[in-house]
């Protein structure tokens, strides 16, 4: 079942203004990354409904956002400092929590550099990896129209020190992820 088109342009909306740009609607994020103006505050602001807001959050397939006391955010996907604290302050998962593969969605013109240097979160603060395959090539599908699927050995991982957290139902944020815990998986 399709979302609604309203919603899914409002989720963006959001998407942008807490994970990457909340001086636009001069926003303020707290160390854990909620805004400090209300749902009601942010709602007035963005020229739509608390309403509205809250329906994002409850029908968000990928869990991208939560609301507590009162206050949202974005759970994942920050490109502003607040995304790294939020959880590095928090303890990673145990390979006993998580699957035991990984999966990295991208442009086949970066398999060779991310193969020889690992992941990095380059622009955001963490690396973003999928539950699955369809979610990974889902994400690259937004880099290429035929994206190659990166699968990560996540007991490699966590041996080689990196730090993996459930964000959502199908994102896991790592810290880099070198090169040996890489293998491609193919195209999608």
């Amino acid at each position: 079942m399709a979302r609604d088109h309203r919603l899914v342009k409002l989720s963006k909306r959001l998407s942008y203004l807490l994970r990457h740009h909340p001086e636009k609607l001069d926003l303020h994020l707290d160390p854990e990354g909620f805004t400090t103006a209300t749902v009601e505050e942010l709602a007035r602001r963005m020229g739509t409904s608390p309403e509205m807001i809250r329906r994002v959050v409850a029908t968000d397939p990928r869990e991208r956002f939560t609301i507590r006391e009162g206050r949202i955010r974005a759970n994942y996907g920050h490109s502003v400092p607040v995304g790294r604290a939020m959880y590095e302050a928090r303890e990673p998962a145990g390979v006993e929590e998580l699957p035991d593969a990984l999966y990295h969605g991208t442009a086949p013109e970066n398999v060779e550099a991310i193969m020889r240097q690992g992941l990095s979160s380059r622009g955001r603060q963490l690396v973003h990896l999928s539950t699955s395959r369809e979610w990974a090539r889902r994400v690259g599908l937004r880099h290429s129209r035929e994206p190659v699927i990166l699968r990560v050995d996540v007991r490699e991982a966590a041996r080689r020190g990196v730090r993996l957290w459930p964000a959502g139902p199908a994102t896991v944020l790592a810290t880099d992820v070198p090169p040996a815990c890489l293998t491609v998986a193919g195209n999608s």
